[in-house]
């Protein structure tokens, strides 16, 4: 504590709604009179992120328009950037935590709200219960579903109303030509991992399924060089 003069802290996505968000803000604020502490929307998160990974750096300097979608644990983040400018932000309540799983016990720890919302609107998913035994071929199902939400909403389509925490996309249409979609958060970075149970959550079978799906619709992509922990304030406001 000592050594600390001072300091930022910035709370996003699925953190933000964690039940001790609030007292640990409360707990590192004490770390320093001058520690400023603040919890970012969709907007502000979905800018950090493009920051963060890079992408509007390299779209000033090349003059590309790039669209970066930082998929999280909790949200998948959404920046248009045209020749270094943010000119459009969006964010979906899609993300690698919303399913958690128990390994040792091969079952379903927690689902979120907004996952029961994709579920409940999919019969084939119904089995899909906390509780219930991990089957792969479910997840991966829903996973998939989960991939093209998030790339339909890049494209301005809404397929899920319920999960969008923003305004929907508009600038992304096809008549604004975008040049490289970049892909960076967590999920972004567990696309090469391959170890399913790797984490206790749904992140690397939504990061495959997102790979799959791109590949599919023949859309080229890159990972962000800077793909994990993209929004925080070193990475978003010095890069």
């Amino acid at each position: 504590k000592s050594d600390i003069d001072t300091g930022a802290l910035i709370i996003t996505g699925q953190s933000a709604r964690a039940r001790n968000a609030e007292a640990v803000s409360a707990h590192l604020a004490e770390l320093s009179g001058g520690f400023v502490v603040e919890s970012a929307g969709p907007h502000l998160e979905s800018a950090l992120a493009a920051r963060g990974s890079q992408a509007v750096d390299y779209s000033q300097k090349t003059g590309l328009t790039i669209l970066n979608i930082d998929i999280g644990g909790g949200t998948s983040n959404y920046a248009l950037i045209i020749q270094g400018t943010i000119v459009e932000t969006a964010c979906l309540n899609v993300g690698g935590r919303m399913l958690q799983f128990d390994w040792e016990n091969n079952t379903i720890s927690a689902i979120s709200d907004s996952a029961l919302i994709v579920i409940e609107n999919k019969p084939l998913l119904a089995q899909l219960k906390v509780g219930e035994a991990i089957e792969t071929s479910s997840l991966s199902q829903l996973s998939q579903e989960l991939a093209k939400t998030i790339l339909l909403t890049a494209a301005g389509v809404t397929t899920y109303p319920e999960l969008m925490l923003t305004s929907v996309m508009t600038n992304s249409q096809p008549q604004k030509k975008i040049d490289e979609i970049w892909l960076s958060g967590g999920v972004a970075s567990a696309i090469a991992e391959e170890d399913l149970t790797k984490f206790s959550d749904l992140g690397v079978f939504l990061g495959k399924a997102l790979a799959a799906e791109l590949s599919k619709q023949d859309i080229a992509y890159k990972i962000a060089p800077r793909a994990i922990r993209a929004t925080v304030i070193g990475a978003g406001l010095h890069t």
